[in-house]
């Protein structure tokens, strides 16, 4: 039996997409569509360039920074981690309907759609990869800059033994942003600590790049002309799936979200390794799993528990047993990271690992902890 692309459209239009872009940032009505900031973590966006549109349940970034767009296909492959066309009718219709679909070979409709936005989207993945790559690259050593300064002074880390490997530093790194719409300027330039993702092959991923002020004091203060704070971080490449490999693989390792939180625990002792986002750290929740009402939001729900055991989520090395989930307690929503992290620790324990979430004091992050605690034993 052959399916037409009239029925795989109707497969895209039942999909409640706004729930599954919802869970990741807010969306208002805008006349019949909805707009809010967009999602993608690689675009540090200003001016709320994202749309949904209802009627064709689709949605669509007009940043040219991003300019992504598509059908709930491209976002679940684009942004959920899926890794092809298939898998996403799998988790939409059925393992029999998916079947039928994939042996269509004649009919140019399904089968030809599917082949184009996965050469798409590989094309412009490898693209951002080979420009991450590049970046890294070019780094210099940490030894002597004004990264390790950071690292070491600022942060709290004193003499721990840095990563050579995957911690570079760049003296004069340009920071580009969307000054008006569809206009992008260096903003910013300066010293930046560079950090190199890894996939299960240790093939690079992508760069993570942290801009830092030029006595290392601290992370870079970068503003706009009409006082708009930019984050100073970014990333560079497809890293959803890969790791930021900080210290060794080892049978009990901590596993965080940023690098001067995992560097801090290595600094007691514990390897660990960094997902560089909170959705790479915990990987997707099953569309149809449970969710409990916000206790703090109301008409919010929390995120599900609920593994998604298909989704992308950072590579663990195959001898870690035990997981130690490392928590920031400085979330302006705490009740929704703590669900986010359960849903790690279930997929850990599914997969036969123990695993459980280390939370720091209330209004912490575990650096802030770690050093506190440095303090106090001084």
């Amino acid at each position: 039996m052959r399916f037409s692309e009239v029925q795989v459209e109707k497969i895209k239009q039942s999909a409640n997409l706004f729930e599954r872009i919802c869970q990741h940032t807010t969306l208002r009505r805008s006349g019949r569509l909805y707009s809010g900031k967009c999602p993608f973590p690689d675009h540090d966006d200003r001016n709320a360039s994202f749309v949904f549109d209802p009627v064709k349940n689709t949605f669509r970034c007009y940043s040219t920074e991003c300019d992504r767009a598509g059908s709930i296909i491209d976002w679940m492959m684009e942004f959920e981690g899926f890794r092809s066309f298939l898998d996403c009718i799998k988790d939409l219709s059925g393992e029999e309907l998916a079947k039928e679909i994939v042996q269509d070979n004649g009919y140019k409709g399904p089968a030809y759609k599917r082949q184009k936005v996965e050469e798409r989207i590989a094309t412009d993945q490898e693209k951002a990869r080979a420009a991450g790559y590049r970046i890294f690259q070019a780094g210099r050593a940490l030894k002597g800059s004004v990264a390790e300064t950071y690292l070491r002074e600022a942060r709290g880390l004193g003499d721990l033994d840095l990563p050579e490997a995957v911690l570079r530093y760049a003296p004069d790194l340009p920071f580009w942003a969307e000054v008006r719409k569809g206009k992008f300027e260096v903003v910013h330039r300066g010293p930046a600590l560079l950090a190199a993702f890894q996939h299960k092959d240790s093939r690079f991923a992508a760069v993570h790049q942290t801009w830092l002020k030029p006595d290392g004091s601290g992370k870079a203060e970068i503003v706009l002309e009409d006082g708009q704070r930019l984050p100073a971080k970014k990333i560079r490449g497809p890293y959803m799936g890969a790791s930021l490999r900080l210290g060794p693989a080892a049978p009990v390792m901590g596993l965080g979200e940023g690098i001067e939180t995992c560097l801090s625990v290595i600094a007691c002792g514990l390897s660990c390794w960094a997902a560089g986002s909170l959705g790479n750290l915990v990987g997707r929740g099953w569309v149809h799993g449970i969710r409990e009402p916000h206790p703090k939001r109301i008409g919010h729900m929390l995120p599900t528990t609920q593994p998604d055991f298909d989704s992308t989520r950072m590579d663990l090395p195959n001898k870690l047993r035990s997981a130690i989930v490392l928590a920031d307690s400085d979330s302006k929503d705490l009740d929704g990271l703590k669900a986010e992290l359960e849903r790690a620790v279930r997929r850990a324990r599914c997969e036969g690992r123990s695993a459980r979430i280390l939370w720091p004091p209330l209004g912490m992050d575990m650096n802030d902890w770690i050093m506190m605690e440095r303090r106090d034993a001084a």
